[in-house]
């Protein structure tokens, strides 16, 4: 595993904060960003994440309850993140 795949682990676990990813993340630029996410869609994927799931993960990532999940099926439609 390399630098990125341990980080991202550790946050999707636990021992590292969230605020500690999403600063890391947003210290990335574009294209950086672009393929973290698709890499978290590829294991998103094949941990067979359904809609049951939605709520504990938006939980988890401190969002607002109100949220409207993206259904996976669209964001695996995408290629890249639209800048």
């Amino acid at each position: 595993m390399n630098e990125r795949d341990v980080l991202l682990n550790e946050l999707a676990q636990g021992p590292r904060p969230m605020s500690q990813g999403i600063g890391w993340f947003d210290s990335l630029g574009q294209e950086q960003q672009s393929e973290v996410l698709l890499f978290l869609r590829h294991h998103c994927a094949q941990a067979r994440a359904v809609a049951e799931d939605a709520p504990e993960s938006i939980r988890r990532a401190g969002l607002r309850p109100s949220v409207t999940p993206i259904p996976f099926p669209v964001c695996a439609a995408r290629s890249a993140v639209p800048g």
